[in-house]
């Protein structure tokens, strides 16, 4: 008796461990789960970061249970040519970063990750030889860094692509990038040229502001100098206006002791002509004004000492 009624007790904890197990599941914070009703087709999507805990379902077939990762999930294009506006191909691999924002929409449209990877793989695919096909080469590939206008073509790949992916499988695309960028051997060959060219015309370019503006200090300087010319004479007239006063101010001085006044000029000129390297020949006939040295000036008269010879010691 005693041995049937552990055996009861026995099996009744396995039939209540196994509905335990068909009842109750556990939702952690890092997982989405979806209990879908297999009766009424009805769905309860359950998000692990604010709903995290102990849940209850009814026993399988009535009801079941689908988690998901509830992390970033990174896909990549698959690699291949596409045309820009210009007809011409590159090679560009796009990826995009993306997260479950729907559990409910997902599962319904969707059901796998790897089938929600796949549906938005060709998504950016699609999106990405759309938004190419608006741009040309130079966009992508220049010599001058700042045209180049890869974010521009990210933002452009990435509105589309996520109104489309949250609106049709409740997938939130979080960021697209370009990862690679190639060209074709044709095209490479075509675009070191077109670089060759533009590198050329900005040199020329440069060249050419270079010259204008050598042109332009040039003009500004001989203006300078014209300036300073044109102050410099009216400055000497100025002086020599000057000298030209004072000169006749001493005129009646001078008129008053002619003979002084020679002397004093024939000391001005003597000086002068003396001025750089000479040999000097005191020759009266020659320098009038060595005859001074030699007769001395002559006095006016009436003046105390006229024509009276000096007495040497």
């Amino acid at each position: 008796m005693a041995k049937r009624v552990t055996l009861i007790v026995i099996g009744s904890v396995i039939v209540i461990g196994l509905l335990s197990c068909t009842v109750a599941y556990t939702v952690d914070y890092t997982e989405h789960a979806v209990v879908t009703n297999n009766i009424s087709g009805t769905s309860k999507p359950i998000k692990g970061p604010t709903d995290a805990g102990l849940k209850f379902k009814w026993p399988w077939p009535i009801e079941q249970v689908t988690t998901y990762k509830a992390t970033l999930y990174t896909l990549e294009d698959a690699i291949a040519e596409v045309e820009t506006s210009d007809h011409q191909k590159i090679i560009v691999t796009t990826y995009c970063l993306w997260r479950m924002d729907d559990p409910n929409k997902f599962n319904k449209t969707k059901e796998t990750i790897e089938a929600g990877q796949e549906a938005l793989r060709n998504l950016l695919a699609a999106r990405k030889s759309a938004v190419v096909g608006n741009h040309v080469l130079a966009d992508f590939v220049n010599s001058n860094p700042r045209d180049m206008l890869i974010p521009q073509i990210e933002r452009e790949i990435l509105g589309p692509l996520k109104a489309q992916a949250r609106s049709d499988w409740g997938i939130e695309v979080v960021s697209v990038g370009v990862k690679t960028f190639g060209l074709p051997e044709g095209v490479t060959k075509q675009v070191i040229e077109t670089m060759k060219e533009e590198r050329q015309q900005e040199a020329e370019r440069l060249r050419s502001q270079g010259d204008a503006t050598a042109q332009a200090i040039e003009e500004r300087a001989k203006e300078a100098s014209a300036k300073i010319i044109a102050f410099a004479e009216r400055k000497a007239n100025s002086i020599e206006s000057e000298g030209a006063l004072a000169a006749a101010r001493l005129y009646p001085e001078f008129s008053r002791n002619e003979a002084f006044s020679m002397f004093l000029r024939s000391l001005k000129s003597l000086e002068e002509e003396l001025s750089g390297q000479a040999v000097i020949v005191l020759d009266p006939s020659v320098l009038p004004a060595v005859r001074y040295f030699s007769e001395g000036p002559s006095l006016p008269s009436g003046a105390p000492g006229a024509g009276k010879p000096e007495k040497r010691k």
